[in-house]
């Protein structure tokens, strides 16, 4: 049996498969009362959550500093503070972590080489690759890092490793 992993602190900050469902309506709709987003939730995925589980993900959500809330009436209604973007260069950070030992050439090779990419996206991918080459200076690409990378929200980046750290 391999070797159990502990959930760090940056871990911890991550949203859940769950969380992350929430946030993807509040990214869609802008903002959601706790029945907006379990009206969402329950449409789009499997199994439906209870109004209380919906607050529950919400709040922990709010506490990781991904939402903001304000007050509407009877209701909270929650906002989005990180971006969809961040989140993904967040999410595709901890994957690479994960599943490919922190190297972004293997994640690279996985997706270049995978049988179920397509030849029409190998060649948008290599038209990608070339304009970015032309546009970008080499002093622009720290080794294993791309230029567009986010710096921060809600997690800081380490000035040490470049990565989503505690901060």
């Amino acid at each position: 049996m391999g070797r159990v992993r502990r959930m760090g602190r940056r871990d911890s900050l991550i949203p859940s498969e769950r969380q992350l469902q929430a946030m993807s309506v509040l990214w869609t709709r802008g903002s959601g009362t706790v029945s907006e987003v379990m009206g969402e939730i329950n449409d789009t995925w499997e199994p439906e959550l209870a109004h209380n589980t919906v607050l529950t993900y919400l709040t922990i959500l709010k506490r990781k500093g991904w939402v903001t809330v304000q007050r509407e009436g009877a209701a909270d209604r929650y906002y989005p503070k990180a971006a969809l973007e961040q989140t993904r260069w967040l999410q595709l950070e901890r994957i690479t972590d994960l599943l490919f030992s922190g190297s972004r050439d293997k994640l690279l090779d996985y997706l270049v080489y995978d049988k179920f990419t397509s030849r029409r996206t190998l060649k948008a991918l290599a038209r990608e690759v070339a304009r970015r080459l032309t546009e970008m200076p080499a002093s622009a690409l720290p080794m294993g890092r791309t230029a567009a990378a986010p710096t921060a929200l809600p997690l800081a980046r380490t000035a040490a490793t470049g990565r989503p750290g505690a901060g």
